[in-house]
């Protein structure tokens, strides 16, 4: 049985009114969702630009929607060297549209990046930053370097936590919430994709002029899939900026090693501490020369930074254009992003990366949500990789669905 074709998105539109007292709970939230756009884009307007220096999530100001890029590159449906890639192995259209975003509006993997929303609030575990440290007997400096390793990887164990958290539960009163962002985590709140009587949710963001796409803002909405996507969106957001904020996939550039110049691991494949299936990063699971880029840098004298500026020499990769269908970089515009070694540049190492990483986050979402919900798990995998989840209550589709999920069918 063939499964349903992809539907055409639509801009945000209002959506129907809810009757008696739900109509009032959701006019309460729209309302406070209002308040918070309008005082965010005030302060954003007062304060001038933020911190989320990441892969980029908008068009503008040197970014080119970085994540949105590498985000479509990893979960599009299509062919890759001849094989086809269907869901649940990819999203459909709409579907992709409200996890990576598009033209004009912010998608999950970009709403840490949604300053406005935030209320100019960040947080270095959202981007894995400041994770930085270096060895005086590699680099040849005097004195200790200004953070220690344990701290540093104290930061990068809570990096990993944070994402572990928003994957499952959600760490519920563990950690300081700024204003709009979520407090569930996306398994957890999965159930709610399964309706009481056992049909699919088939709300459908982005599908019809009823239902549009996403409003990502830290308030739990009437759409389940819109609540799970918003959790899993900080996962990716993490998991891609740790590539392009840490040395794990870049080379040094000429010369030798300094805090302007770090060393570079150069792996080509997920970091393993990266897996949220584990419970603990361990100190021997960090190379020795692994480091991240301190940030702010009005923080960071004496230590290796991250790069605020196209002039400033950190280790950031954050910007440059990247192919929506084959991932490639052109034009990378950070000084450790231009870095080319054997024809490719330090932006193209870690967006290679960052997209096996994504796919790999998604493999562990569903594997995750069939060893929580063995009975309806493959049908919440079908509610959150197709644009028209009524489908997903026929059991010739979820029969299909499963048996490329076991690799049995193409």
């Amino acid at each position: 049985m063939p499964l349903p074709h992809a539907f055409p998105t639509r801009s945000d539109s209002a959506r129907g009114a809810v009757r008696g007292g739900r109509h009032l709970r959701a006019s309460r939230r729209l309302l406070a969702r209002a308040l918070v756009v309008i005082l965010g884009v005030a302060l954003l307007g007062a304060l001038g630009a933020s911190s989320a220096a990441a892969f980029g999530t908008v068009d503008f100001i040197g970014q080119h929607r970085e994540h949105e890029m590498i985000t479509r590159v990893a979960l599009q449906c299509g062919n890759e060297r001849g094989r086809p890639i269907l869901p649940p192995n990819c999203f459909q259209p709409a579907t992709l549209d409200n996890v990576a975003g598009k033209k004009g509006s912010f998608g999950a993997v970009g709403a840490p990046d949604d300053i406005p929303m935030h209320l100019h609030q960040d947080k270095e575990y959202w981007h894995c930053d400041n994770t930085d440290y270096a060895d005086r007997d590699v680099y040849g400096f005097r004195g200790d370097y200004a953070q220690s390793r344990a701290r540093a990887i104290r930061i990068l164990r809570a990096c990993v936590e944070w994402a572990r958290d928003m994957l499952y539960r959600g760490g519920k009163n563990k950690w300081s919430f700024p204003i709009a962002t979520p407090n569930w985590g996306a398994i957890d709140t999965a159930r709610t994709l399964i309706k009481g009587n056992g049909r699919a949710d088939a709300s459908n963001p982005g599908v019809g002029m009823f239902s549009p796409t996403c409003t990502y803002n830290g308030v739990r909405g009437l759409r389940p899939k819109c609540n799970v996507l918003e959790s899993w969106g900080y996962v990716l957001h993490m998991a891609e900026d740790f590539y392009s904020h840490t040395n794990w996939a870049d080379l040094q550039g000429p010369g030798r090693a300094s805090f302007t110049n770090p060393i570079g691991l150069g792996n080509t494949e997920p970091a393993p501490f990266l897996d949220l299936t584990r419970s603990w990063v361990a100190a021997d699971d960090v190379p020795p020369n692994f480091t991240g880029g301190c940030f702010p840098r009005k923080r960071c004298e004496g230590r290796i930074v991250h790069g605020e500026g196209p002039d400033d020499p950190g280790l950031n990769k954050d910007k440059g254009t990247i192919n929506p269908f084959n991932g490639l970089v052109t034009d990378p515009t950070t000084p450790r992003g231009k870095i080319v070694v054997d024809r490719k540049s330090n932006m193209q190492r870690a967006v290679d990366v960052a997209v096996l990483e994504v796919r790999r986050q998604w493999r562990i979402f569903r594997l995750e949500l069939l060893r929580t919900y063995p009975q309806n798990g493959m049908k919440m995998i079908c509610v959150l990789t197709l644009d028209r989840a009524e489908a997903c209550d026929d059991p010739g589709v979820l029969r299909i669905l499963a048996e490329r999920q076991a690799g049995l069918r193409g």
